[in-house]
């Protein structure tokens, strides 16, 4: 028996989707109004929602990014005279 290729995410996505095709194929027809203040309602949540996840994903970036520039947790917008200072201060004299 081979051994499987597929990874955790791969299997975790495919019973997602399974489980949406069953949540399709078992609608029954629902007479519900939905106006446009509550659609746009929900699209601005998902919005916000997504741009606080990229927001989030550029702050902790910026930390890694910093970290090993710098060799510690640092803010990569520092002033330069700051980063010069820092720098002159870490040289053996």
């Amino acid at each position: 028996m081979r051994p499987s290729r597929s990874t955790p995410l791969a299997d975790t996505a495919l019973q997602c989707l399974a489980v949406l095709a069953c949540f399709g194929l078992s609608a029954q027809a629902a007479w519900a109004y939905l106006d446009p203040v509550s659609t746009t309602f929900v699209l601005q949540a998902i919005a916000g929602a997504i741009a606080a996840a990229f927001a989030g994903v550029r702050s902790f970036r910026r930390r890694v990014v910093g970290f090993f520039k710098t060799g510690r947790f640092a803010d990569p917008d520092a002033a330069p005279e700051a980063a010069a200072r820092n720098k002159a201060d870490a040289e053996p004299r």
